[in-house]
């Protein structure tokens, strides 16, 4: 075993006598780590905030990082709390539609809270020129009646 280690690792390790000590001694300074960085996850995941300055399907794939980490260190999170903390995480400016998913009767997958998301930050989009030629016209409008009664 010692001879697969690297020279840094064979010069610590060279005064253990058995193979079953070399290993409990790396599996428990190794498992500390592996621990130390599990807590990290579940913090980062839990103090992740979303901001309305950014695209919410960037940040939610920033999540589903986190998420992928968890499966990679073997935690499992129950698929409801995971949906129902990302909607929590939702920016203020976001109330409304949080609000809406929040008092669904039937739960959401993930899959269907990515695809909601994605639907309503696309959908002011498609709005916005339609908007703006509005305000553009009640601007005419009032410039056209100003206008009118400067010339009665």
């Amino acid at each position: 075993m010692l001879n697969a280690m690297s020279d840094a690792l064979f010069d610590i390790y060279q005064g253990v006598p058995t193979t079953r000590e070399l290993w409990e001694k790396l599996e428990t300074k190794y498992m500390q780590v592996d621990a130390t960085s599990k807590k990290f996850l579940v913090s980062r995941f839990n103090s992740y905030k979303m901001v309305h300055n950014r695209p919410i399907m960037e940040q939610l794939h920033e999540i589903e990082r986190i998420l992928n980490r968890f499966k990679m260190h073997k935690m499992h999170m129950d698929e409801t709390i995971i949906v129902s903390s990302i909607i929590d995480k939702l920016p203020p400016s976001w109330r409304d539609f949080r609000r809406s998913l929040k008092y669904k009767k039937d739960d959401i997958s993930l899959d269907d809270l990515s695809k909601s998301l994605h639907v309503e930050e696309e959908f002011p989009l498609q709005d916005e020129p339609k908007e703006q030629s509005i305000l553009v016209s009640k601007i005419h409008m009032v410039e056209e009646k100003q206008n009118f009664q400067v010339y009665k």
